[in-house]
């Protein structure tokens, strides 16, 4: 992750378990990005690469479930949905499933 994230997410991240490699912070996201693909080219073996910003299965998973789920908790009156972007996956698929 980009050496300029927050306390908070990094320590989300190694309760999980994982282990931080600090990419440019100058950098950001891309930065990050292009960081993991040299460590899983590197040694694919070693590491899973979900890969969620090319993934379709991010944004299917938030069509299908999440979008889903208020659209039908709210009965299709919900008006507005605000998100923090990311991968924009949760975005991208809850924004979908109001059309469904």
């Amino acid at each position: 992750m980009p050496g300029n994230v927050s306390d908070e997410r990094r320590q989300l991240v190694t309760a999980y378990g994982a282990e931080v490699e600090n990419s440019d912070p100058l950098e950001g996201s891309d930065g990050a990005i292009r960081l993991v693909r040299a460590m899983y080219e590197e040694n694919p073996d070693a590491f899973f690469m979900p890969d969620q910003y090319n993934n379709d299965s991010n944004w299917l998973a938030h069509f299908d479930g999440t979008g889903a789920e208020i659209w039908d908790q709210t009965r299709g009156t919900v008006t507005h949905f605000v998100a923090a972007l990311g991968t924009s996956g949760t975005f991208v698929g809850v924004s979908g499933a109001s059309r469904r």
